[in-house]
């Protein structure tokens, strides 16, 4: 009975829309050739890339797909392609929905620091991470202070105690607040995505039936 829910969650994005076409429609500063955006996602089972040519700061994807799909935009500021990416660096990378109708993604200087919106799905999206920041942020630092700490650091218990400690304690943040976003939001489809966080590392159906249950039809 545990995995019934997410069986039913993996399906249920596929009754959305039988085929549609989506458009993003960016644009990041000034940047030109050899300059390129890539655009990759997952569909039939395999990973799909797209990319283009940024000219002045501007680019469009346009596609046709059956499902509301999660998507990765990636900035390639040299041209190298996204195979060749320093991955040493920290990419400059946005996540997006695609939907059917116009994504707009616009940034004075980078992807990460876009600002997205045209698709309800999308900007509903923006408010979900804005309500999930918090506990993000908690994430991030705790994140940074680990990797700050020198490896002779890393190997003493307290050190490690203490970074568990606290990884505990925004999971258990972070579940609470998406048990609050999906109870406040139960038209929207992230809803769906908070119930993944909500439920855990191990959900347990009597714990998460009730969440799911609370949904809109």
């Amino acid at each position: 009975m545990k995995k019934l829910i997410f069986t039913l969650l993996a399906g249920l994005p596929a009754l959305a829309f039988a085929q549609a076409t989506y458009t993003v429609q960016g644009n990041v500063g000034h940047i030109s050739a050899p300059s390129k955006i890539f655009l990759t996602y997952r569909a039939g089972g395999k990973v799909v890339t797209d990319s283009t040519v940024a000219q002045n700061g501007a680019f469009t994807f346009k596609g046709t797909l059956t499902d509301t799909t999660n998507a990765t935009l990636v900035a390639d500021y040299k041209g190298v392609g996204i195979a060749n990416l320093d991955r040493k660096v920290k990419q400059d990378i946005l996540n997006i929905y695609l939907v059917a109708g116009t994504t707009t993604v616009n940034s004075a200087d980078s992807l990460a620091k876009a600002k997205v919106g045209g698709t309800s799905l999308n900007e509903e999206n923006v408010a979900y991470k804005a309500f999930m920041k918090p506990a993000t942020d908690k994430m991030a630092k705790l994140n940074a202070d680990y990797m700050a700490a020198t490896p002779e650091v890393r190997k003493s218990k307290e050190f490690m105690d203490a970074i568990d400690k606290r990884s505990d304690d925004i999971d258990k943040e972070e579940n609470q607040l998406s048990k609050n976003y999906l109870q406040s939001h139960p038209n929207s489809y992230m809803s769906l995505i908070a119930l993944n966080s909500a439920g855990g590392y191990y959900p347990e159906y009597n714990d998460v039936a009730p969440l799911y249950n609370s949904l809109s039809p």
